[in-house]
């Protein structure tokens, strides 16, 4: 049986496979992206077949236009096969990234003779071959893509614009699920956990931007002299001296030998030879850009910065903030200064913690988060300043006493699968305004009143049968994707502010009726149940989306009850027969696959 994966990318091994090949599958596979790397496929397939089930299955296709890329009959034969599953299959929504690595999008487009897109040097070809490879190149530089100078481009910033591309169109097509991730809280200027110490022109674009990066995802913060600077370097002055004292780890890339370096005393020259044998005596890892996979070898560089045990001396007294990350052993605690602000236990899904309950009471505390500790059950809080709490990934949290929380702005709850019920009201949560409560796989119940809440995500909630909300004033932005147990649900004027709502795959709900509101924008695709949808004064209405609502017999839309709706989608609505629309915006619609359509009356518009 063939696998399923949502990107193929396609590239010429001996230029990209083990730099931009190797950091880019696994930024991928890190935000839950399934990817396709030849290099990568389980002995005992065959390799055509094995590609070729790739490109079926995908819906992304990444190709790295690299200098050596048209001498390859298997990197050409790949495009070509691309483009016609790209033009072949409508049904499906397919996107193609090309990446031009150190050639010209012309050079590729125009494939003149004696250059390295010269199709005639390719061995043992044919005039056929030729003509179908020419055109599936030129049809590849139609696509808008990246330029990539490999010299220039800080790679790993230039690798996270195409993943988010591809992230990006694969959440608008709800091929995987909006992560809604976060990147870590910056430190204190001159405050860092690493210091990299690297000779700019060899290694800032490549494996210092990675490492970078991958320090970063991390939540590890690093500093690099002169990054993102066309500079070979700067000298020390006070703030580089004071980053180095304040950093934990120090980390130096000696990818050359000493060297003389024009000006310098013979004084200066045995301090650095001194310096350099030293460090020759610390454990290090070799690296050799001509053999090594980047992501790989750099992996082991952050683990063994993870592991890194340093002395922390903490003034108790006057103790602000504790940080307790990936400290997996802790069962309790004990003792916390009453002058904490800031408290974090965030371990790994991986490497779960195992504290097992939370009782404090620490009147100056803002932000608390408490991550993938599985074994924590009940979480007593007493504390009128904190405005941030996030417990994601606590499994076996099914009980939470939220009362006194006078400041708290946002709550976090993701992945806290054994929640049953959940009951928030002016009274406990007077300013919250973020509640997220994604894959709590067992939550039945929840009742949300009267709260300045502004946004609410509930994605993945699939046992939720019922959800009670009223004086919710400021809602503007509800996710209930995949809440599959509703049968039922009414947006009405209850929810005066609500601009944005997603209700996608809804297997079970057979009615829905939308009254009253500012919505701008419904997206209610894969509600296979839905019979009966009411509409009744969106005056705010610009996009609907209804695909694959494939119970939909009917559907009437006029000026009066939606007069700003410009964008209709109704793909693959198999049932729908009867399509009425009377004087309303639109500028859009799409009603592809509906395969019963007999009535389409349009008329006003």
């Amino acid at each position: 049986m063939s696998e399923k994966y949502d990107v193929f990318i396609c590239h010429r091994g001996i230029d990209a496979k083990r730099n931009v090949v190797s950091v880019l599958s696994a930024m991928l596979r890190s935000k839950g992206i399934i990817c396709f790397v030849d290099y990568r496929m389980r002995m005992g397939i065959s390799v055509k077949s094995g590609i070729d089930d790739a490109i079926q299955s995908s819906r992304v296709f990444i190709i790295i236009l690299s200098p050596n890329f048209a001498s390859s009959r298997w990197c050409l034969d790949e495009v070509v096969q691309i483009m016609h599953s790209v033009k072949g299959m409508s049904d499906l929504p397919r996107k193609v990234i090309p990446v031009f690595y150190d050639v010209p999008r012309d050079l590729v487009r125009q494939q003149g003779r004696d250059t390295s897109y010269d199709l005639s040097k390719v061995k043992r070809t044919d005039a056929a071959e030729m003509e179908s490879w020419g055109k599936a190149l030129k049809g590849v530089c139609d696509f808008e893509g990246f330029d990539y100078d490999s010299k220039t481009t800080p790679q790993w910033e230039k690798l996270e614009e195409i993943a988010a591309e591809v992230e990006a169109f694969l959440i608008s097509h709800n091929i995987i699920l909006d992560q809604d991730r976060k990147m870590p809280i910056s430190r204190e200027p001159l405050h860092y956990d690493v210091f990299i110490c690297h000779w700019h022109p060899d290694t800032q674009h490549n494996v210092v931007s990675v490492l970078r990066g991958m320090f970063a995802s991390k939540g590890i913060s690093s500093f690099v002299v002169g990054y993102g600077k066309n500079d070979a370097g700067s000298e020390l002055n006070s703030d580089i001296v004071n980053t180095i004292r304040n950093s934990r780890v120090q980390g130096a890339n000696t990818a050359y030998n000493l060297r003389k370096v024009k000006g310098s005393t013979e004084e200066e020259r045995k301090r650095w030879s001194s310096a350099l044998k030293d460090l020759s005596y610390f454990h290090g890892l070799e690296y050799n850009s001509a053999s090594t996979f980047q992501w790989e070898r750099l992996s082991d560089i952050v683990k063994a910065v993870e592991m890194s045990a340093k002395e922390v001396i903490l003034c108790l007294a006057c103790l602000e903030q504790l940080i307790l990350d990936r400290c997996s052993s802790l069962t309790t605690l004990s003792f916390l200064p009453l002058t904490l602000r800031k408290l974090s236990l965030r371990m790994l899904e991986s490497k779960p913690g195992s504290l097992e309950s939370v009782n404090i009471s620490l009147p100056k505390l803002e932000e608390l988060a408490v991550l993938w500790c599985i074994k924590l059950k009940k979480l007593a809080l007493e504390t009128r300043s904190l405005r941030e709490l996030n417990l994601g990934g606590c499994k076996g949290l099914e009980e939470l006493d939220c009362k006194g929380l006078l400041s708290l702005k946002y709550l976090e709850l993701d992945h806290c699968s054994s929640l049953q019920e959940f009951r928030v009201d002016q009274a406990s949560l007077p300013k919250l305004e973020h509640l997220s409560m994604t894959w709590c796989q067992k939550l039945k119940t929840l009742a949300i009143d009267g709260t300045s809440l502004r946004r609410m995500d509930l994605q993945g909630c699939t046992a939720l049968e019922e959800f009670n909300f009223k004086g919710l004033l400021f809602l503007q932005n509800l996710k209930l994707d995949g809440c599959s147990s509703l049968q039922e649900l009414r947006v009405d004027a209850s929810l005066p502010k609500l601009e944005y709502l997603s209700m996608t795959w809804f297997q079970k709900l057979k009615t829905l009726t939308l009254d009253g509101t500012s919505l701008r924008l419904v997206d209610l695709e894969g509600c296979t149940a839905l019979e009966e949808l009411y509409i009744k004064g969106l005056l705010s209405l610009q996009h609907l989306k209804l695909n694959h609502c494939s119970s939909l017999h009917e559907l009437r839309v006029d000026h009066a009850s939606l007069p700003k709706l410009q964008d209709l989608s109704m793909i693959c609505c198999q049932k729908l027969k009867t399509l009425a629309l009377d004087g309303t915006s639109l500028r859009r619609v799409d009603l592809q696959g509906c395969t019963a359509l007999k009535e389409f009356d349009f008329k006003g518009g």
